[in-house]
């Protein structure tokens, strides 16, 4: 949100911070931010305790100016908060453990404690939950919705706030090339993909952000399948090396990309049909993957994002502003720079037009192809009560019951 560390980088977007009276916080920026509002709905810019800030080193940061590290353990290996629930354990990669805290100033939550553990496999999920080894879990498989709601199990939907896309790092062939990106934009079979793998409620996405946000726009370039067209297209390019290597994430589950496996084999074969030898890359999600794609090294690849607040520069802004080498993007772009303009502007009419005028250079462009918006399901035991999943999940477990 504020761009780097601010004892680390001159351009951070934070300045200073005071407090004015004692419910009164004030916090200066270098720049006028619109986003910024918005993004103080985020868990993270809670007001936190001054001693656990000092005692778990929150100004702890290493690494270079251009790449600033956390390097303290506060909020990770020691979270504070006054939620209705305390930590009581985190053994990454197994579980976390919460137990109530009987001392929270509202009402206190019915549950004396919650564990979540992380399940990569969707089938070990539903397994579990049919068993009773677990009373929920999140990303319900396609396939999984109507077998469990025969078995009287309930399937919410969490409302789309996501985007699942096909990314292209430019400063790489053939995708330097802008005939190739439209070529594999109109390759990729998008609709095939989601009435084959996602639920009913996913819907092909045609720009970087959802239609909820303001800034969509209604008349970007679309990119319809039309193998011929891609055909045509890489004709026109001129590029006869069509080779490429297509990275893809293994050991997860996102909410919009629930069998990264199975959209890989999709847009294989879509892109073999024109004329591309695709030759797959994988590596674990939390074993390299998103550090592979942020850094630049993978030419085409699959990612998407969930957003973390309700503000189109959480989206466009987090994708194109700036140096972005999983894009092959730098710095001074017209798209970037339009992106700085429509962060700083204050009147809400004028920011609008102009992220709807960015939607429009970004799909002429295609740095590349977003192709799912989703509703990621949520399957529960129907004795569970009070659960309201949220866009971002961020949802609250206090009002949570567990009949018989």
């Amino acid at each position: 949100m504020f761009g780097a560390f601010a004892d680390k980088r001159a351009d951070s977007l934070y300045k200073s911070c005071e407090a004015e009276s004692e419910n009164v916080a004030v916090v200066n920026l270098n720049t006028p931010s619109s986003a910024f509002i918005s993004a103080m709905s985020l868990p993270s810019f809670s007001i936190a305790s001054p001693k656990a800030l000092k005692q778990y080193d929150a100004d702890e940061v290493g690494g270079s100016p251009d790449q600033p590290r956390f390097e303290g353990s506060f909020g990770n290996k020691n979270p504070v908060g006054t939620g209705p629930f305390k930590l009581k354990s985190w053994s990454r990669g197994d579980k976390l453990e919460l137990v109530r805290n009987e001392d929270y100033w509202g009402k206190k939550p019915k549950l004396k404690d919650i564990v979540i553990r992380p399940m990569p496999d969707g089938s070990a999920r539903r397994q579990a939950l049919e068993s009773a080894e677990i009373d929920a879990y999140d990303n319900v498989s396609p396939g999984d919705v109507q077998p469990l709601e025969e078995q009287d199990f309930k399937v919410l939907e969490r409302p789309s706030f996501n985007v699942a896309y096909v990314g292209f790092n430019q400063k790489k062939k053939p995708f330097d090339n802008p005939k190739i990106r439209q070529a594999v934009a109109h390759a990729l079979n998008r609709e095939a993909l989601l009435k084959a793998k996602y639920d009913e409620g996913a819907e092909v996405a045609h720009e970087f952000m959802p239609k909820s946000l303001v800034g969509y726009a209604d008349d970007v370039q679309k990119y319809d399948y039309d193998p011929a067209k891609a055909k045509q297209l890489i004709k026109e390019s001129g590029v006869e090396d069509l080779t490429i290597d297509f990275y893809y994430p293994t050991n997860v589950s996102r909410p919009y990309m629930p069998d990264p496996a199975a959209n890989f084999q999709a847009f294989k074969r879509d892109l073999e049909k024109v004329g591309f030898t695709v030759k797959p890359k994988s590596e674990p999600w939390d074993g390299g993957y998103t550090t592979t794609t942020q850094a630049g090294k993978a030419p085409i690849y699959l990612l998407g994002w969930t957003g973390d607040f309700g503000d189109a520069d959480n989206f466009l802004g987090t994708f194109f502003q700036g140096n972005q080498p999983q894009f092959g993007l730098e710095a001074g772009t017209e798209i970037s720079d339009k992106l700085n303009a429509a962060e700083t502007e204050t009147d809400a009419d004028k920011r609008a037009k102009m992220y709807e005028e960015i939607n429009r250079l970004v799909m002429k462009d295609v740095p590349g192809v977003p192709y799912a918006h989703t509703k990621p399901g949520v399957a529960v035991n129907p004795k569970v009560k009070g659960y309201v999943p949220s866009p971002v999940g961020g949802e609250s477990f206090a009002p949570v019951t567990i009949g018989e």
